[in-house]
């Protein structure tokens, strides 16, 4: 599967699109990638990416909680 394009601004969508609370990203508030963000260096693992409902997937950043797995829920909890 290929990744969804970049956008030329980062899109307005502040919250985790797998937990829903605020993704913390920088760029999204700021509406310029020229705005310094902890989501720009993170490594996203394969396994936290497949929970991204697909209908959401490459429209906001996951939140750090989720990137570091720490909100991770069991798929039977999951949104």
């Amino acid at each position: 599967m290929n990744p969804p394009p970049v956008p030329e601004r980062p899109l307005e969508a502040l919250t985790c699109p797998i937990c829903g609370e605020p993704n913390g990203c920088a760029a999204a508030a700021s509406g310029s990638f020229d705005t310094p963000c902890w989501c720009q260096s993170a490594t996203v693992s394969a396994a936290v990416l497949a929970r991204v409902p697909d209908e959401l997937r490459g429209l906001a950043c996951v939140c750090r909680a989720c990137t570091e797995g720490a909100a991770i829920k069991p798929p039977s909890e999951a949104p």
